[in-house]
């Protein structure tokens, strides 16, 4: 898969991608490992050896999101991190969700 980026100031920016349906988000989600829907959300738990290793996957997907202008939400505390993704302008998922969560996952990253 092929990043979504965009540029702040690009007309992608300014028009969301439209939110995935249910076939669309099942289709997706089939090429994931260990993510799950919470509600309109992808959510994935992350658990790392000690609380340096989960900084590092935290600053490392801040600079992905800065990256693809596609932030996710993430919640770190010691050696645990969860990654949530929706696109708030679309009120849903979009490919860009799915896109951003398979590069989360290692083996994927870089």
């Amino acid at each position: 898969m092929t990043p979504n980026h965009c540029e702040p100031n690009s007309l992608r920016h300014r028009t969301p991608l439209p939110a995935l349906d249910s076939h669309g988000i099942a289709e997706h989600m089939e090429r994931l490992d260990g993510w799950q829907l919470d509600d309109i959300r992808l959510v994935k738990n992350y658990h790392f050896d000690d609380a340096v290793l989960a900084l590092d996957f935290v600053n490392r997907v801040g600079a992905e999101a800065e990256a693809r202008n596609h932030h996710p939400h993430v919640h770190w505390w010691k050696r645990d991190v969860r990654v949530e993704l929706w696109t708030h302008k679309s009120n849903g998922l979009t490919t860009r969700d799915f896109e951003f969560a398979a590069w989360c996952d290692p083996g994927n990253r870089d």
